[in-house]
């Protein structure tokens, strides 16, 4: 069955959905993922709104993210996205 659960406005409100979802404490998820409980809470607030695209992935792939959803919610990774899209579409 797939998941039915709407997708937040941001990528910190995605974080701490889908962190929440799996029962686990910032400070969990940063200790699986080798960072500071910080780094989680300044991401999951919206401080860090456009995270590095290390930290970006390191999430993704922690809590098993959409990536297209998650692109989706920061404009410059969307833009950039776009953009190569675009630029295939007329190379081919």
């Amino acid at each position: 069955m797939p998941d039915t659960t709407p997708i937040p406005a941001s990528f910190g409100a995605y974080v701490a959905q889908a962190r929440t979802e799996r029962s686990l404490s910032a400070r969990q998820l940063a200790a699986r993922m080798g960072i500071a409980t910080t780094t989680v809470t300044r991401v999951e607030s919206g401080e860090y709104a456009v995270p590095n695209p290390d930290l970006f992935l390191a999430l993704v792939d922690a809590l098993g993210l959409d990536l297209r959803a998650a692109v989706d919610l920061i404009e410059p990774y969307r833009n950039l996205c776009t953009r190569f899209a675009n630029e295939k579409d007329h190379t081919t």
